[in-house]
């Protein structure tokens, strides 16, 4: 971990990593080398680096599956049935050797109910802190620079009547946690308060309720990019707020400790399936919000990896969406187009340049006209160290949840809209402006809230 003040600092980098060409129709596979700072105490790393994960075909064969793998000495650790699509993901540990050796025999079988195979992917937060503003007395709005770039304030002027009306936002967000934050001299008006969290990094089967807690910070910096409450004299506004009645919903899954902390797939494979299958407080249509990257690997996005492929386009299906940042290593992924069903959004600062090089994390490119979001220089709050302040934040960590607060809010105001239908209208309702990527001239499609409410409204 490196820093460039007392007040700021950046994470160490997953290490690049070499791709495995595959066959048949299983995924590409890829061994990472993982950072020098990986935990040694989180519990969902009991799934190691050698853990295989496999998406068998719907109608498997379960006993000519047991069979193979029984065949290449390997051991089914956890089974996870995604019963809304009627099919079953399993995580698989070689019984000796090395993971790279079992997937080749694996391979070798050709087995029809072998639908994708991958090794396990470590993924880490994309996103940092920068220098701390004193915790204010009044609203920062005036600083909210991103705010008025996709179009947040006219869509308050314009739409007041509408957004009065409007029903609690909901999303899912997979992150650290978030801590709950109130005004202290004023606690009914609370910045962070209406939270559901689980704990998935237990060894339990599935996440387990919890007491809503962030011991890192970039939980709550991302669920207060959209989820700070609006107008109640303190703080900052949210993206899926447009007053301090319009509280939004946080469904927080905490999968990540601290600023060294690695999230294995496994993990985000399990979150996937237990909201799939348990549509937990209804919300089956609301967007999941994943602000984690892959170590910034060129050749291997995670979010081309068949597992997560599978498990987002099930959630597709049933009206959900799973929103990802693009990742902040200045990379061109431009011949990495993310599937359909999965958004990736790109950051920008106030000068409408993806990132800088001058904050050390540009944002990934995703190619001309791509969807994009305020994400360098934004307000936000970090938790840790306590006590809670509003800091200055940095990368697409914080994109990925401004574009997801925009398909929350949308939804909010048409039940009937699904996360897919709602990021139609969002990319549809883009304003395409011009960027910078790497000093060269690009265009991008920002995401524009006020041309999307329009569109719901009449």
């Amino acid at each position: 971990m490196s820093s460039r003040s007392t007040q700021s600092f950046f994470w160490s980098k997953v290490a690049r990593a070499t791709s495995l060409g595959c066959c048949l129709l299983l995924s590409t596979t890829r061994q990472l080398a993982i950072a020098q700072h990986s935990p040694q105490n989180n519990s969902s790393g009991r799934y190691a680096d050698e853990t295989l994960i496999i998406t068998l075909s719907a109608g498997a064969d379960m006993g000519r599956v047991k069979k193979t793998l029984d065949e290449v000495h390997a051991t089914i650790r956890r089974t996870l049935p995604v019963t809304s699509d009627n099919y079953t993901i399993l995580f698989v540990m070689p019984e000796k050797g090395k993971a790279d050796d079992t997937l080749n025999k694996i391979l070798a079988k050709k087995d029809h109910n072998f639908e994708a195979i991958s090794r396990n992917l470590k993924l880490k937060s994309a996103g940092v802190r920068a220098a701390a503003v004193a915790t204010p007395d009044d609203p920062y709005f005036s600083d909210q620079w991103n705010l008025a770039t996709i179009g947040w304030t006219q869509a308050r002027n314009d739409f007041q009547a509408q957004l009065a009306k409007m029903p609690q936002p909901a999303i899912y967000d997979l992150d650290s946690g978030v801590q709950p934050i109130s005004n202290s001299n004023e606690p009914s008006y609370a910045e962070l308060d209406t939270i559901t969290q689980w704990n998935a990094l237990s060894d339990a089967k599935e996440p387990t309720s919890e007491k809503a807690h962030d011991d890192y910070g970039h939980g709550t910096g991302c669920a207060s990019v959209y989820g700070a409450v609006t107008d109640n004299d303190w703080g900052i506004a949210g993206v899926a707020s447009f007053s301090k009645v319009n509280t939004p919903a946080i469904y927080e899954f905490r999968c990540l400790n601290s600023q060294d902390d690695i999230v294995p797939l496994t993990t985000i494979v399990s979150i996937l399936q237990f909201i799939s299958n348990k549509k937990i407080a209804h919300l089956g249509k609301a967007p999941i919000n994943i602000s984690l990257q892959d170590g910034g690997l060129p050749t291997s996005p995670y979010w081309s990896d068949k597992t997560i492929q599978r498990i987002a386009k099930t959630l597709y299906k049933q009206g959900s969406l799973v929103v990802l940042c693009a990742g902040d290593y200045g990379q061109d992924l431009s011949s990495y187009e993310p599937p359909s069903y999965i958004r990736v959004v790109q950051g920008t600062d106030q000068n409408n340049v993806l990132g800088t090089q001058a904050d050390g994390y540009p944002s990934d490119w995703l190619g001309a006209d791509k969807p994009t979001a305020p994400g360098y220089e934004i307000k936000g709050w970090w938790a840790s160290p306590a006590p809670p302040l509003v800091y200055t934040l940095i990368g697409t960590s914080f994109a990925a949840p401004t574009w997801a607060g925009c398909i929350a809010v949308l939804q909010a105001l048409d039940h009937k809209l699904t996360a897919p239908e709602a990021d139609k209208i969002l990319m549809d309702t883009a304003q395409k402006l011009n960027s910078k990527f790497n000093g060269t001239a690009t265009t991008v499609k920002m995401v524009d809230l006020h041309a999307a409410i329009k569109k719901v409204v009449h």
